[in-house]
C-alpha cells in the first residue's frame, strides 16, 4: 500500500493476446523455439503459449470477443486481499474493462472515475481512445510518483512481478465493425510510460488482459469446443476457470456487456456494477 493508509488496488495486470499472430524467430514459453510452437500449436494459440515466457499475472480477468458484428467484454471483480469491485466501466456507445492499479486512497486516483470522464462526450472510437488517455494520465502520474517517494518499500513490492501497472481493453464499434482496442502503461522509478496501442477486430478474434495464466491448458485441450460457444458463454467459462484456479485473486460475480451497431451497450450480468451508489463508492478511489 501507499503508506499506511487504506490499500490501493494496485494488481500488476499482464497483457495476454491470444488473438491471431505473426510466428517469430524470438523463443517463447521455456524455451520452445517460436516456429516450432508455430507448428505445433494453430496460430490462433500460439501468442497465448506466450504468456508463460513471461512474469505471473496478478489479480483481475479481462476478456473481449469479437462476434459477428458485436463486439463482448466481461471482467472478475475480485480485489486482493479480499472484496469486490466493478473493473467494467461503460458509457452508451463504449465499454473498457481495467486491470491493474483502479484505485489509491492516498491521491484519490480513481481508474474508473477518469475512464468515465473520458468516455462521456466521445462520439467515435478514436476519439474515446484519445479522451481517456488524456482524462487518465495525469492523475495516474501524479499516484505512481506518489507512492515511489512517499512508499518506495511499497511501491517496490507492487511492481515485483513486472512494470506493468495497468491495462485497459477498450471496445466499441467503429465504422460498423466491432473493435477490440488494448492501452497499457509501465513505470519505473515512478515515471510512467505509455505502451503502443494494439487493434483487434478479425472474425472470431479474442483477447485478454490481467490473470489469464489458467486458462491456457483449458484453451489447448478444448478449442473447439470453447470457440463454437456463443460469447457470452465463452467469456463467463474463462473466467470461471481461471476464479477456480486462482481464487485469492480472481473471482465472481463477474460483469458481462455486448456492443452492437444497433443496440450500442447492453449489459448481460452487471455484478458489482449493479447500482449508481456503488459507482459512486468505485469513483471515490475505495476499493
Amino acid at each position: 500500500m501507499f503508506a499506511q493508509q487504506m490499500k490501493p488496488v494496485f494488481a500488476i495486470a499482464a497483457h495476454v493476446n491470444v488473438g491471431p499472430s505473426k510466428v517469430s524467430d524470438k523463443p517463447v514459453s521455456r524455451g520452445i523455439p517460436a516456429k516450432m510452437v508455430s507448428v505445433l500449436l494453430p496460430k490462433i494459440l500460439w501468442l497465448a503459449l506466450c504468456l508463460l515466457n513471461g512474469d505471473p499475472a496478478h489479480a483481475t480477468t479481462v476478456i473481449a470477443v469479437v462476434e459477428g458484428t458485436s463486439v463482448y467484454i466481461g471482467t472478475d471483480s475480485q480485489t486482493v486481499p479480499s472484496g469486490t469491485i466493478c473493473k467494467l466501466v461503460a458509457s452508451e456507445r463504449f465499454a473498457v474493462g481495467m486491470a491493474g492499479h483502479l484505485a489509491d486512497s492516498s491521491t484519490t486516483f480513481s481508474a474508473a472515475r477518469s475512464v468515465m470522464l473520458g468516455l462521456a462526450k466521445a462520439r467515435s472510437l478514436q476519439a474515446a481512445i484519445d479522451s481517456v488517455i488524456d482524462s487518465l494520465e495525469p492523475p495516474l502520474k501524479r499516484s505512481l510518483e506518489w507512492g515511489f517517494k512517499n512508499s518506495p518499500d511499497d511501491y517496490a513490492q507492487e511492481l515485483q512481478h513486472g512494470p506493468l501497472v495497468l491495462s485497459l481493453l477498450v471496445i466499441g464499434i467503429e465504422k460498423g465493425r466491432p473493435q477490440i482496442v488494448v492501452l497499457s502503461w509501465t513505470s519505473e522509478k515512478g515515471d510512467m510510460v505509455r505502451q503502443p496501442v494494439r487493434r483487434y477486430g478479425e472474425k472470431g478474434a479474442y483477447d485478454a488482459i490481467g490473470s489469464f495464466d489458467p486458462f491456457v491448458p483449458y484453451l489447448l485441450a478444448h478449442r473447439g469446443e470453447w470457440e463454437s460457444w456463443e460469447p457470452v458463454e465463452r467469456i463467463r467459462k474463462a473466467l470461471q476457470v481461471i476464479s477456480v484456479a486462482t481464487p485469492e485473486i480472481v473471482g465472481p460475480p463477474f460483469s458481462i456487456l455486448q456492443i452492437s451497431p444497433a443496440r450500442g451497450v447492453k449489459w448481460i450480468e452487471r455484478g458489482p456494477c449493479e447500482t449508481e451508489k456503488h459507482r459512486e463508492h468505485h469513483e471515490g478511489g475505495q476499493p
